[in-house]
């Protein structure tokens, strides 16, 4: 079972990277084509020791309460960070566009619950109850809970429901208080179109293969997937496509490298239903999946913000008039990179003082953006 955080030591070497060294570019790094080591990054953003959640509330009732379904991307080709696979070969994968929110909630819950006390005594979780742990490395994470292992309830059984991983957890490291509800759950649920076990069952062996080929915190390395789904469904698991590289550099297929394998696994056109592990025991212990879009609001931070804050009424947000803007089809722009969302899309802003409607209007967002922080602080 794989651990839901990153090795201590990452390095991918990127072509942005080195054409960058070889033209003498500073600032490469800005990019983020290497994806730094999440732990290092947590740290980083952390040395002041100041409490970056204060203002966070615990949610009041927790009754009957779930989990936030996750979202499906926007798109049916996507970049993916791969965590878990499952005894019925289903492959967990997060976002690498939402990499950022997945640090967010573990800085959360680490603040909030690193010096806190365990439950008080005569506190029983239910099956499919909502939890934090602790995982072995130390961290908080958001888990479902299963059921107890032994007749003294010291020890239960839950799932990460960010990462997919069932966890055997001693119940000093779990505690029932709610942050980061309104936060969707970050991983989905899929199944390699075109290729299913021999016999129906998948071997250890394979099953590790796909592990290694999937996970992103590989050692030396982080790996991030190309994933593609093969048929819309609005269910899980999604039948997707997932292509790896190979040590020479080659862009391979993983269903195809499976078809490689002596005994492991037949091509086939029409998947059979898979099975899933949680459901066989609880029927509610899985997930669902929302449509994309589902979710009007995508910043992390304002969905920390009780309901009640004003945020959404702090202003409106500034839109761009074309025509005064003055921007035709192949004009050249002087601009300055804002944020990367992947390889293909990248968000810049206009950095030329002759363009001042443009750069007024930037600067009516950064307004914006700092006054809805301010709003959360206060809370």
């Amino acid at each position: 079972m794989p651990d839901p955080f990153l090795p201590e030591v990452v390095s991918e070497f990127s072509l942005t990277e080195l054409i960058a060294g070889e033209f003498g570019i500073n600032g490469i790094d800005e990019l983020e084509e290497t994806i730094e080591d999440d732990d290092i990054f947590d740290e980083i953003n952390n040395d002041d020791k100041t409490e970056e959640f204060s203002h966070v509330k615990p949610l009041d009732l927790t009754e009957n309460f779930r989990w936030l379904d996750p979202e499906l991307p926007p798109s049916t080709q996507f970049t993916g960070r791969g965590t878990f696979v499952d005894e019925c070969g289903q492959i967990y994968i997060q976002l690498h566009s939402q990499r950022h929110t997945v640090r967010l909630l573990r800085r959360l819950l680490n603040e909030k619950f690193s010096t806190s006390e365990p439950d008080g005594l005569g506190k029983t979780l239910q099956p499919v109850e909502e939890c934090c742990v602790r995982w072995r490395d130390g961290n908080w994470y958001r888990a479902r809970f299963i059921e107890y292992l032994d007749n003294e309830e010291q020890e239960g059984l839950v799932v990460l429901v960010d990462y997919g991983n069932l966890y055997k957890v001693g119940m000093e490291d779990v505690r029932s208080t709610i942050y980061g509800q309104r936060i969707p759950i970050q991983c989905l649920r899929t199944v390699l179109a075109g290729v299913e076990p021999v016999g129906g069952t998948w071997s250890q062996e394979c099953l590790d293969f796909i592990q290694e080929k999937i996970n992103y915190a590989k050692l030396g390395e982080n790996y991030k997937l190309r994933v593609r789904i093969v048929k819309k469904s609005e269910a899980q698991p999604l039948r997707v496509s997932i292509t790896d590289k190979s040590t020479e550099g080659v862009v391979v297929d993983l269903a195809q490298m499976l078809a490689m394998l002596p005994g492991e696994v037949t091509m086939v056109k029409n998947l059979h239903t898979v099975s899933d592990p949680l459901t066989s025991i609880n029927q509610s212990l899985s997930w669902g999946v929302m449509p994309p879009s589902h979710y009007a609001q995508k910043n992390p931070y304002l969905l920390l913000c009780p309901l009640e804050d004003p945020v959404d009424q702090v202003s409106t947000i500034p839109s761009i008039d074309w025509e005064q803007a003055g921007v035709s089809e192949g004009q050249m722009l002087q601009v300055q990179l804002a944020d990367v969302e992947s390889f293909s899309c990248v968000f810049v802003q206009p950095a030329d003082p002759a363009c001042d409607y443009l750069v007024q209007l930037t600067a009516q967002h950064i307004e914006l953006a700092r006054v809805v922080q301010a709003e959360c602080d206060l809370k």
